[in-house]
């Protein structure tokens, strides 16, 4: 059964700087706390079939992602086809939208999953993934949040407002 988390965060600033900051695909590591490296594997820097490698802080796993939408200042969909220790997707993808509102930009990142294994799947989503990838949607935008509004770098152990993200688990 597909399964689908839904973040969304308020960040003090426009679409356009917010988007600069999703759409550097090869240096998400910059603000996301749950990536402790990442770089790109295809020659395009963005873009439709822009390919990166992220290393994770949980479990030393990595995932290995294409950019599958591109709409430029709008959104971005990509999907996960490969890693090293990871739950045993059959299909993942996850979608950053923006829309300019008073105030900044809503930030939303819907991430969709299904995994192998039936029965056994189920039960792997229920007592792990399902928590833990709310969990890293979470942080991933409220450390964007953070990195948009400071310039700083998010680090593994940087304070991120969370609190100030919405979350919903389908």
């Amino acid at each position: 059964m597909a399964r689908e988390i839904n973040g969304e965060v308020l960040i003090e600033a426009s679409k356009e700087r917010v988007w600069e900051s999703v759409a550097d695909f090869g240096n998400t590591y910059l603000w996301n706390p749950s990536v402790t490296h990442s770089r790109l594997t295809s020659d395009a820097p963005s873009g439709i079939g822009a390919t990166r490698h992220c290393d994770l802080t949980i479990s030393k796993a990595s995932i290995e992602e294409r950019v599958v939408d591109w709409v430029e200042n709008e959104q971005l969909r990509v999907e996960i086809f490969g890693g090293r220790r990871t739950p045993p997707f059959k299909e993942a993808w996850g979608r950053f939208t923006l829309e300019e509102v008073p105030g900044g930009t809503l930030t939303k990142l819907q991430l969709h999953y299904e995994l192998k294994g039936g029965i056994l799947g189920g039960l792997i989503d229920r007592l792990m993934v399902r928590r833990q990838y709310g969990k890293g949607l979470k942080l991933a935008l409220a450390g964007l949040k953070y990195h948009v509004e400071t310039g700083d770098l998010v680090e593994t152990g940087t304070r991120v407002p969370v609190d100030e993200v919405t979350l919903a688990i389908a």
